[in-house]
């Protein structure tokens, strides 16, 4: 049986050495993205030792992959880290960003509190006192009891404008 040829039971030819091992035989296929389907594109014969190429691989990206990746299969092609310039710049970048911004921020604080102390004819709500609008009501009441109630006297009385005691800015 050794180093002979013969049709069997499996399809095809089967080739068997002179120790009686059966030659293998692969097909390699690929998928066919036209078709949808996996047609074979190689084909290895274990009796002759070659490979055929039936049709073209339909590799991704339109190339095969690359050998061996970019670093190396143990990571001794890739660099251990960056040039001392680009810590370097990027410290210095951020450090100007951080002044940058703390300047704005108090400059702009210091504008609205120039702002604010140039507003000095503006008067707070607390430093207002009521007790000249209390005296005003009781000689309204005065002048009515005197005068007798008339349109005209409680239109002068109303045109009268508060005022306010004490306050530091005015």
């Amino acid at each position: 049986l050794s180093n002979h040829s013969r049709c069997i039971i499996i399809p095809g030819n089967v080739s068997i050495d002179e120790n009686g091992d059966r030659y293998s035989d692969y097909s390699l296929l690929d998928l066919d993205p036209q078709q949808d389907k996996f047609v074979e594109v190689a084909y290895y014969s274990g009796a002759s030792n070659e490979l055929k190429q039936v049709t073209e691989f339909h590799w991704v990206g339109g190339k095969p992959p690359k050998d061996s990746p970019i670093c190396g299969w143990d990571h001794s092609k890739c660099p251990e880290g960056y040039p001392f310039y680009v810590y370097l710049l990027s410290g210095s970048t951020i450090f100007i960003l951080i002044l940058m911004s703390g300047f704005i921020y108090f400059w702009r604080r210091y504008r609205l509190e120039a702002e604010l102390a140039a507003m000095s004819w503006k008067i707070r709500w607390e430093d207002l006192d009521g007790d000249e609008l209390k005296k005003d009501k009781k000689k309204s009441r005065r002048v009515r009891r005197l005068h007798g109630f008339s349109f005209e006297s409680e239109a002068l009385l109303r045109s009268y404008s508060r005022t306010s005691n004490g306050s530091e800015n005015v």
